[in-house]
């Protein structure tokens, strides 16, 4: 009898996604702030995870073309690991360089990411379909989140307890570590994983315009894009405002991060029931109109009362993101045939990543200008253009089909 591959595809994608977000959010911050980097560049570092999503249509047609899948898979896998391993090593540089090297190893590890994400997915999904239950991408999820917090705990503890140059460098070298072991443990069971479906005949590259002839899984694409790029104003923003601007005591930081993710790992499975019982569509509506109130919080939050709204503004924003990625992502399996998922999700991506890469662009030229006071607005009046998208958001959500019962 053929052996279940799930639980080893469960180990493997949250031990190397755990890794992966390690590497993100206040720790990413404040390793562009040791290392003296612009504003405007840390923030263009900091969105990569969500702007070079575009690079998923690259990969998803060249895995869709390419003979040998499980290599193509191992290349990919093994060059973004080693890159993201490294990332927080470059504090043993010489700053200047160490600066430069960091934001070279971030990028490679994002593009290599990128390049395999699409292929990695429908490899998971079509290695368990039909042998695990729908609560399958709940407990993914939770698990997830569960382990996230608990090394981004450590890595943000590490942080906010250095008080010195010299025990924050040892600080990142700890870390560095941290995300080092979770990538050799995860990379040791690529290997045992079941071959990935064979190739089939040469995918035209007109096809990969395919999805999004389809007006269902186009309405998909639609949500989940402007729900990304609302986050490039508000989720990716906050970050680097509460670090940078507001200047919040990094322990605080680390406390109320934590605690937030534990909200989330909690708020994911009811999340799902509530789709069992309303369907996708309401559920969605009701966490974006959460994040919509919280963006708001966010333009009123100044040094003076962030004290008070910092720690509401973190917890709170915790819940709607895992609801949120899972009802996208359970949208876009539900909506893309097996066959070729792969591409359904490149297509999604390169849209999603085309129009993030641009909205951090267009908010990174904001912040520097902000910052050189050629604007007469403050920062914080960034985070309406979030708010607004999140209305636009809203409405996308409501043009979803209700989804299937139970999915």
């Amino acid at each position: 009898m053929e052996k279940n591959p799930a639980p080893l595809f469960l180990t493997e994608h949250i031990l190397s996604m755990t890794a992966y977000w390690v590497c993100t959010g206040p720790v990413l911050a404040k390793l562009t702030e040791y290392l003296a980097l612009p504003l405007g560049v840390s923030n263009m570092i900091t969105q990569l995870t969500s702007t070079l999503l575009m690079l998923q249509l690259v990969g998803g047609a060249w895995y869709g073309r390419t003979r040998n899948r499980r290599r193509y898979l191992m290349v990919f896998n093994l060059t973004w690991r080693t890159c993201l391993a490294l990332t927080c090593f470059t504090v043993l540089l010489p700053l200047g360089i160490g600066g430069t090297a960091m934001a070279m190893l971030f990028l490679f590890a994002q593009i290599a990411f990128q390049l395999c994400s699409p292929a990695q997915t429908a490899w998971q999904i079509n290695a368990v379909e039909g042998k695990v239950d729908a609560s399958f991408y709940t407990r993914r999820e939770t698990w997830f989140m569960a382990l996230y917090t608990l090394c981004m705990c450590i890595a943000e503890l590490l942080v906010a307890l250095a008080g010195t140059d010299a025990e924050l460098q040892r600080s990142f070298v700890w870390i560095g570590g941290i995300i080092a072991v979770l990538l050799v443990a995860a990379t040791r069971l690529l290997p045992r994983l079941p071959d990935p479906e064979a190739a089939g005949s040469a995918m035209p590259l007109r096809a990969l315009a395919g999805p999004l002839r389809s007006p269902v899984f186009r309405r998909v694409v639609m949500a989940g894009t402007l729900w990304s790029l609302a986050n490039v104003f508000v989720g990716s923003l906050a970050n680097l405002y509460a670090v940078r601007i507001l200047e919040m005591d990094f322990f605080a930081v680390m406390l109320w991060s934590m605690l937030g993710n534990l909200l989330r790992a909690a708020f994911t499975p009811p999340a799902a029931k509530m789709a069992e019982r309303m369907g996708w569509r309401k559920t969605l509506t009701a966490y974006i109109a959460l994040a919509l109130v919280l963006a708001l919080g966010w333009w009123r939050i100044t040094p003076t009362n962030a004290a008070l709204l910092y720690p509401v503004l973190t917890l709170l924003g915790s819940i709607p993101v895992g609801g949120l990625s899972l009802g996208l992502f359970r949208l876009q399996v539900e909506h893309s045939p097996a066959a070729t998922r792969s591409v359904y999700f490149s297509a999604n991506s390169a849209v999603n990543g085309t129009v993030c890469l641009a909205g951090a662009s267009i908010c990174s030229g904001l912040i520097e200008a902000i910052d050189r006071g050629s604007l007469p607005f403050g920062i914080n009046s960034l985070f309406l253009v979030g708010a607004a998208l999140m209305v636009a958001t809203i409405l996308s959500v409501w043009r979803l089909p209700q989804s299937k019962p139970g999915r």
